[in-house]
């Protein structure tokens, strides 16, 4: 199974039991963001998840231009 799925698949599974979304939104340097956007709505029994939190490496924003 594709861990990335189209707007439609998810419409059309989104009610099966065995389905977990996870809502990971995130922006570097605003660790707040993903969770103050979850609250003011979310694709309906998604879980939050906190990415700076999860991740292993410290993520860093990169100045590349």
């Amino acid at each position: 199974m594709k861990n990335l799925v189209s707007n439609e698949w998810l419409k059309n599974n989104m009610d099966k039991e065995n389905l977990v979304i996870f809502d990971v939104r995130h922006v570097l340097g605003d660790d707040s963001y993903g969770k103050t956007e979850y609250e003011k709505g979310h694709i309906p029994n998604a879980v939050f998840v906190p990415v700076a939190q999860t991740t292993i490496i410290p993520m860093i924003r990169l100045d590349t231009r």
